[in-house]
């Protein structure tokens, strides 16, 4: 995670570098992503995002 401040968190960041995901897994992943709808920010959030 960009910006880690913690030791601990870049650790537990790092070890997740060795997880390896079998193709089912990913596939659900993706089916569970694909079922995401409407915006994350409201649109002054994007403003703010953008500029």
């Amino acid at each position: 995670i960009a910006g880690t401040t913690k030791l601990a968190n870049l650790k537990t960041n790092l070890t997740s570098m060795e997880l390896t995901l079998n193709v089912d897994v990913i596939a659900k992943l993706n089916a569970l992503a694909d079922q995401v709808e409407g915006a994350r920010y409201n649109e002054q959030g994007m403003m703010i995002i953008n500029a």
